[in-house]
């Protein structure tokens, strides 16, 4: 009677210590870290993934962009090519059918069909010929598009324009299309000399232009 009264006490206790054993260790150790382990690292490859899908997804989009620049890039330089074409065309030629020049580029020395000579700088245009005292042009005023200046006619208090042009054959020539004016302006405002009439009597009505060659 004593072995099977103790025989029972010893196998609830032996029942009752495993059980939480496996309790805990179903617990701690298995389904629930494995489970969260799981979901924590899955989670994290699926995030990887989408997160470097979205960033092709923005490399394709700043890729468009930069296409897009591109295109317009191209379409502003064809701009540009185009208007310095125009630039060139129109400024190439001037309207006596030679080519146009600006009075920068013509400073220096020459010497016209007349005999006179000539000095051409940034603050002055002079003449001399022989017997004559030489005179100036005191420029006050330039205009490289209709090609001429303009200024006081040395000391005198009148006014002038002298105005230039390349003709056919590239010669470079003058006329004095106003003189003896009494204010700037009235020199300005003078008639245009005729560049269809070089040899004629474009200048002033009643003159052929000068012809002036570069000084030896």
């Amino acid at each position: 009677m004593f072995q099977r009264s103790a025989a029972r006490p010893l196998a609830l206790t032996a029942a009752l210590l495993l059980f939480p054993a496996c309790d805990s260790g179903d617990s701690d150790g298995g389904e629930t870290d494995v489970s969260t382990s799981g979901t924590t690292d899955q989670g994290t490859t699926t995030a990887n993934p989408a997160g470097s899908t979205s960033a092709q997804g923005s490399s394709s989009e700043g890729g468009e962009s930069s296409s897009g620049g591109g295109e317009s890039s191209s379409s502003g330089g064809t701009g540009s090519s185009s208007g310095d074409e125009g630039s060139s065309s129109e400024g190439g030629e001037s309207s006596s059918g030679g080519e146009a020049v600006s009075y920068a580029d013509l400073h220096g020395d020459y010497v016209d069909n007349f005999d006179g000579s000539h000095t051409l700088s940034a603050e002055a245009w002079t003449q001399a010929y022989m017997g004559m005292n030489p005179f100036a042009l005191v420029i006050e005023q330039v205009d490289d598009d209709l090609q001429w200046v303009a200024g006081e006619e040395g000391d005198g208090g009148t006014y002038g324009r002298h105005d230039w042009a390349v003709d056919g054959d590239g010669q470079l020539r003058l006329c004095t299309g106003a003189f003896g004016e009494a204010t700037l302006q009235d020199a300005i405002d003078a008639p245009a000399s005729d560049t269809s009439d070089f040899d004629g009597v474009g200048c002033g009505g009643a003159f052929s232009w000068s012809i002036l060659t570069p000084a030896e």
